[in-house]
């Protein structure tokens, strides 16, 4: 009974006030990198701070990034379960873009400044996904591919 009141009501107020039932919700989907793995003097990179990394830490935000230092390294899992980037010793990587195509594609751009970094991907099942690694070097990026 009160189920079918509930349906009624809704019924109701989308014929009352169209411009209510059009509107679109904006979802919030949280985006990020996570520590999987470390080895050595791995520091986390959060706005100006700077701490001890650990593993489970994410890089959630623009600027958020990791430094590793001589002779340590990180494995950084992307949270769409896409793959690993593997951070090597004397590296920083710092989170250009997390976010998501109009196509709910999603896409991930990452900067390393210095150093040296090895992507490990499987293949996107998204035509709008995206990965790029942007370095004083140049760009370089993996995408969907389009299986016609």
């Amino acid at each position: 009974m009160r189920r079918r009141f509930l349906m009624i009501t809704l019924l109701v107020l989308s014929f009352a006030f169209p411009s209510l039932a059009q509107r679109s919700l904006t979802v919030r989907v949280d985006r990020w990198l996570s520590i999987a793995q470390m080895r050595g003097s791995v520091t986390m990179l959060r706005g100006d701070s700077a701490r001890t990394a650990q593993v489970g830490d994410r890089l959630v935000a623009v600027g958020d990034g990791v430094n590793t230092g001589a002779d340590s390294a990180a494995v950084l899992t992307v949270d769409t379960g896409v793959g690993f980037v593997n951070v090597f010793q004397n590296t920083q990587v710092r989170v250009q873009a997390l976010g998501i195509a109009p196509d709910n594609g999603r896409i991930t751009r990452l900067a390393v400044p210095r150093g040296q970094v090895r992507l490990q991907l499987r293949p996107f099942t998204h035509r709008g996904s995206e990965l790029e690694i942007e370095t004083p070097a140049g760009s370089a990026g993996c995408a969907a591919l389009s299986l016609a």
